[in-house]
Formats: structure tokens, C-alpha cells, sequence
């Protein structure tokens, strides 16, 4: 799945930072790739940034304030993936909102995050789960922690010992069914290619 492709990564000491669907394409057999390494990296889990590169519907909040740490920004955006694979929506933007990065992050991000993070539960009031998943409580927790303040979000490790991670077979995705995501990263010891390998 896609989390598999950050892990590694990840361990190779580099970090997206423009992690987002588009950029997650299926070859000819089936897998699908992590593509677009234009803003990726070299990083370790302390290594912070000043700039402020990224997909606005899927950048962290502080990376709209240019210091961030890349590792957890790919987290968060890994959340917004994962949000909108099963809502079809994303949860921090507005279809008709097209203004620069810095005027977007006020009108929309900024009230959305603040919503999201100080009414959590009027937050998922907005949002309908599958009736009949019984694991959306432990998919909402798991987006609260990947979608959290940069301080508290989850780590990649941290997800995989999340109960809906270890339960979940399949990314349950409304209304279009079920669907399979296995992805693996192919890192050179340099920069991040773009091929991949095949999953174990």
C-alpha cells in the first residue's frame, strides 16, 4: 500500500514532500509507483525545512508557515490520501478555492485546520462513514493522528501498530468499492528514482 512507499522512503533518508494522489500511478502489472521527486529531500526525522513546497490541498499547516520537518509533512499528506480515498473529498479545501498558496492557506486551509483540530467531533459530523465498516472508529482515529499538529501526528511506525492498519486487508473506498494499494518505492543511494519494485 501506499504507506509501504514512504516507509521506504523514508529509510532512505529522504522525504517527498509532494506526496498526493496524483502521484501515485499504476503500471502495466498492476502495482502502482510513487512518482514526482522534483521537491524531494534528504532528511532524517529531525531534519527541518524553511521553505514551503507542496500540493496546498495536502500540505501539513506548518509547512504553509515555511518550518516543518518533511517526514511528518509526507505523513500528513499520506492522511489526506487516505481521507479522500474514502470520502471522495479533501478534507482542508474547497473546489472553488484556485488563490495563490498564501491567500488559500487563510481563506481555506487555516479556518478548515482549526475546525478540524478544535470541534474534532462536529468535524466527522460533516463526513459519513460506511454503515456497515466496522472499523470506521478506528480509521477516524488513525486520520485524527496522522491529520494532528506536527508534535502529536503518528509516525509510519506508528501506523502500522494502529488497530485499524493491522485489521485492515483492503482500502475501503466510497462509493467505487475496493481497492488493493500495494506500493513499493524503488531509493537509489542518491537521489529517489522513479521505478519501483515489485511488493514482497
Amino acid at each position: 500500500m501506499m504507506l509501504r512507499g514512504l516507509e521506504s522512503l523514508h529509510a532512505s533518508q529522504w522525504c517527498h514532500r509532494d506526496f498526493k494522489l496524483e502521484n501515485v500511478v499504476m503500471d502495466d502489472t498492476g502495482f502502482l509507483r510513487l512518482i514526482d521527486f522534483g521537491f524531494a529531500a534528504s532528511c532524517t526525522s529531525e531534519t527541518r525545512f524553511g521553505d514551503s513546497w507542496g500540493t496546498p490541498s495536502y500540505m501539513a499547516p506548518e509547512c504553509f508557515l515555511g518550518n516543518y520537518n518533511g517526514v511528518k509533512a509526507d505523513v500528513f499528506a499520506l492522511g489526506v490520501s487516505l481521507f479522500y480515498l474514502y470520502f471522495l473529498k479533501l478534507p482542508f479545501d474547497h473546489p472553488q478555492d484556485k488563490q495563490r498558496k498564501e491567500a488559500f492557506y487563510h481563506s481555506t486551509f487555516k479556518p478548515k485546520y482549526e475546525f478540524f483540530r478544535d470541534h474534532n467531533d462536529a468535524f466527522w459530523k460533516q463526513y459519513k462513514f460506511h454503515a456497515d465498516d466496522p472499523r470506521r472508529e478506528d480509521l477516524k482515529a488513525l486520520l485524527n493522528c496522522m491529520l494532528a499538529e506536527e508534535d502529536q501526528r503518528i509516525s509510519v511506525a506508528g501506523i502500522r501498530e494502529t488497530e485499524w492498519f493491522k485489521t485492515q486487508k483492503e482500502w475501503t473506498c466510497s462509493p467505487i468499492g475496493i481497492w488493493k494499494l500495494t506500493v513499493v518505492v524503488a531509493c537509489s543511494s542518491q537521489r529517489p528514482q522513479q521505478n519501483i519494485l515489485p511488493a514482497s
